[in-house]
C-alpha cells in the first residue's frame, strides 16, 4: 500500500501569514513517478506562496493563507487527493480554490476524468448531463470510494466562499463506467 505522510510549512513574516499541510506519497522502493507527483504537488504549493508574496507587492496588505489536504481514495495504488488553498482576503473575506491529484501508481500516469467513463460515451460528456454541468477534460474531481465528486472552487461559483462539490455514485452511471474504473477502482 501506498503511504501518505502529512508535511508541514509555516511562515510568518511581514507579507504572509502561512500555515501549509500537504501530503507526502511515499513507498518503500524508490520511485520516480512518485518522486514526479511530490514535486508538482510542491511546486503548486510554491506558486501560490509566491502568488501572495506579488499581491504584498501590489495591495501592501498581509495575506493570511492556509492549505490543507484531504486524501479520498487510496486503494489498488490508486491515489485522489485534493488540496484546499485558502486565503483570508483583506481580512474578512475567505477564498478557496482547490486543486485535485488523481494518480495511477502501477500505470504511472495521472487519472482525467474522461478514463473513467467508456470510450464511446466520452464525447457526449455523460457525467456533464447528469450533473447539468459543463464538464471538460480539466474539470477538477476526486475520485470517492463508490462515487466521482466534482468540485469547484470558491470564485468558480458567484458570491460564495465554499468548495462546491457534486457526487455522481458510481451505481448511477454504472453503464457508462470504463473497465478500468469497474476493475481497477471499484474493484470488480
Amino acid at each position: 500500500m501506498v503511504g501518505i505522510k502529512t508535511k508541514y510549512i509555516n511562515i510568518y513574516n511581514d507579507k504572509l501569514n502561512c500555515t501549509i499541510e500537504y501530503p507526502e506519497i511515499y513507498i518503500k522502493e524508490k520511485d520516480i513517478f512518485i518522486q514526479q507527483i511530490n514535486r508538482r504537488i510542491k511546486e503548486d504549493i510554491n506558486i501560490f506562496i509566491d502568488m501572495e508574496n506579488d499581491n504584498f507587492q501590489i495591495d501592501k496588505d498581509k495575506s493570511n493563507i492556509f492549505i490543507d489536504y484531504k486524501l479520498h481514495f487510496n486503494k489498488n495504488n490508486i491515489i485522489s487527493l485534493s488540496i484546499i488553498f485558502s486565503e483570508v482576503y483583506r481580512y474578512k473575506n475567505l477564498i478557496n480554490y482547490v486543486k485535485t491529484y488523481n494518480f495511477d501508481l502501477n500505470r504511472e500516469q495521472i487519472i482525467n476524468i474522461q478514463d473513467l467513463i467508456q470510450e464511446k460515451y466520452r464525447n457526449n460528456s455523460i457525467i456533464g448531463k447528469i450533473s447539468n454541468e459543463d464538464v471538460d477534460d480539466m474539470q477538477n474531481f476526486y475520485i470517492g470510494e463508490d462515487s466521482i465528486n466534482l468540485v469547484y472552487s470558491s470564485y468558480e461559483i458567484y458570491n460564495t466562499n465554499k468548495i462546491i462539490e457534486k457526487e455522481i455514485k458510481f451505481k448511477d452511471i454504472y453503464n457508462y463506467l470504463s473497465e478500468y474504473t469497474i476493475q481497477r477502482i471499484m474493484g470488480e
